[in-house]
């Protein structure tokens, strides 16, 4: 055995999403932290997690688990059920980042708002950045998706599929899209853990 086939290949990307997941958690810690101190010092109230949201976890799982039973039938080269699935998760991701967008609040606290208003605020805060990075997720889905249904005969599929490019695109898109999820859901947990 060569000492080139022992080395271990690390692919740039992946070290980049890597990278990126590591500073979306630390940005998703900071703002957790600061509203933490802001809730134990009385300075807000934190806001009610209603059934809203908890519809919104559902939705989101339910786009997370079809991405990855897509790719499932993409490694077994099951082209017409890869399609079918992940167009389903594209369109149920864009449904939970439309609710997402309902629940942000648009007007601006004032001076005189109170310490229930800007917990409402904050939590707007805390959801609009993650909402940004969700869309990063959501345009890389229909980047792919577009890749997809460019070509939909056997062998344009076939080709995309040992595609190492393509392969990749997708497992670095599933893998962002369960860390999203996760994130999300994390979230969700710790500010009901301080609502009222």
């Amino acid at each position: 055995m060569s000492r080139e086939s022992r080395i271990k290949r690390y692919e740039p990307l992946g070290f980049l999403l890597a990278m990126g997941m590591v500073v979306m958690s630390g940005v998703m810690l900071f703002s957790l932290y600061k509203f933490e101190r802001n809730v134990s010092n009385g300075v807000i109230l934190a806001p009610a997690i209603d059934k809203t949201q908890w519809v919104g976890v559902g939705i989101l799982m339910t786009g997370v688990l079809l991405m990855l039973w897509a790719q499932l039938f993409f490694k077994e080269q099951k082209f017409t059920a890869f399609r079918g699935l992940f167009s389903m998760s594209f369109f149920i991701l864009l449904f939970f980042l439309f609710i997402q967008m309902l629940n942000i609040p648009l007007k601006k606290a004032g001076l005189s708002a109170t310490p229930k208003e800007l917990g409402f605020y904050y939590y707007g805060f805390i959801t609009g950045v993650y909402m940004l990075f969700f869309l990063l997720g959501i345009v890389g889905h229909g980047v792919i998706l577009y890749r997809i249904y460019k070509g939909i005969s056997y062998v344009d599929s076939f080709i995309f599929s040992v595609n190492p490019p393509n392969v990749l695109n997708l497992k670095l898109l599933v893998r962002y899209m369960i860390f999203v999820a996760i994130l999300w859901l994390a979230i969700i947990i710790f500010m009901k853990s301080y609502a009222a």
